[in-house]
């Protein structure tokens, strides 16, 4: 019976640790016709110094399959804030759906221009011109003083709200199993 028992909360606690990282997991945001997605980020993660083949980019991560024939999407990078004049827009219209291949809408500039966020801080918009779309993310790289700066973004991150509770479901979980042992 004690060998059950210790196997059902193994079982219990790694179910947990899934469901964990589950709701950690960024799920994406859906865009659709006509919507607009605003991301801000704040810092960049130091890569490497830089090579003389690396450029400055920026990619919005789709999902697979989401877009279709005819769709397209606007992404516009801007310095500080919306108030700014976008340094780079660019429409994309993408071609037939296929439920295999995820799309990057991407930017890049040579790492010998003046780099977009030399403060490592800026603002993106993502807009859908038509059609519908599931954006999972960004990717920033940018060269600063000879330096790579680079940091992959997944939207939305997780909320306060989920981790609390998966926070206090693992808390419940082990309360029990030390309850369990002191019997």
């Amino acid at each position: 019976m004690r060998l059950l028992h210790t196997a059902v909360m193994k079982l219990a606690f790694s179910a947990l640790l899934l469901m964990i990282n589950i709701a950690a997991v960024a799920q994406g945001v859906a865009l659709n016709n006509g919507e607009s997605f605003v991301f801000e980020f704040a810092s960049l993660n130091y890569l490497r110094p830089a090579e003389v083949t690396d450029s400055g980019s920026f990619d919005a991560n789709f999902s697979a399959g989401t877009f279709s024939d005819g769709e397209s999407v606007l992404v516009e990078i801007f310095s500080d804030s919306l108030f700014d004049t976008p340094l780079t827009s660019l429409y994309n219209h993408v071609g037939p759906a296929s439920p295999l291949d995820s799309y990057a809408i991407g930017i890049s500039w040579r790492s010998s221009s003046l780099p977009y966020w030399p403060d490592f801080q800026g603002v993106v918009r993502v807009t859908m011109i038509s059609g519908d779309a599931q954006l999972n993310g960004f990717a920033v790289k940018q060269i600063v003083n000879g330096n790579v700066y680079s940091q992959s973004f997944s939207i939305p991150e997780p909320s306060s709200l989920s981790l609390g509770v998966c926070s206090a479901a693992f808390t419940t979980v082990l309360h029990g199993i030390r309850r369990r042992r002191l019997k």
